[in-house]
C-alpha cells in the first residue's frame, strides 16, 4: 500500500510539474526591443515593464498599458510627448503607434519579438539590452 501511495505521488508530481509549464508565455517585462523596419535617421524602441510599455517612436517618447493572455497582446491607448520632427520620422511614428495600437498577437523569437496586428501586419523587433536605471 505504501509503495502504491509513493508511486501515485510521484506520478502526480510529474504531471503537476509538466502541466504547470503548458500555456505559460515568456515575460516581456524588463526587455527592450528596436524596430527592425525603420529609417536611418531615427530609431523606434519598445520597452516593457510589468503592465506598462514605453519607448521612443522616432520623434517622441510614448507610454501605455498592455496585457498578455497566452500569445495574445492587447495594447491600451498610448500617450506621447508632442514634439515635431522631420516629416519622414513623423510619418513613421504615426504608422508605428497606429499599428502598435492594433496589436493582436506576439511571438518571442531567438533574436527578438514579432507583433502581428488585427490586419495581419507584422512589426519585427530585435532584442537589445535594456537601459540601466540611473543610480544616485
Amino acid at each position: 500500500m505504501k509503495k502504491i501511495f509513493v508511486g501515485l505521488m510521484l506520478v502526480l508530481g510529474m504531471i503537476g510539474c509538466t502541466s504547470s509549464k503548458v500555456g505559460k508565455t515568456e515575460s516581456l517585462a524588463g526587455k527592450q526591443y528596436v524596430l527592425v523596419q525603420q529609417g536611418k535617421d531615427y530609431q523606434i524602441t519598445l520597452n516593457f515593464a510589468e503592465d506598462n510599455l514605453f519607448g521612443f517612436s522616432g520623434v517622441n517618447h510614448y507610454f501605455g498599458k498592455y496585457q498578455l493572455d497566452g500569445n495574445k497582446l492587447v495594447v491600451g491607448s498610448a500617450g506621447s510627448t508632442m514634439m515635431a520632427g522631420p516629416q519622414e520620422a513623423m510619418t513613421a511614428e504615426q504608422n508605428f503607434l497606429s499599428q502598435l495600437g492594433k496589436a493582436k498577437t506576439y511571438e518571442v523569437t531567438e533574436t527578438g519579438l514579432i507583433i502581428t496586428t488585427e490586419a495581419g501586419e507584422k512589426l519585427e523587433f530585435k532584442l537589445v539590452e535594456a537601459p540601466k536605471p540611473a543610480q544616485k
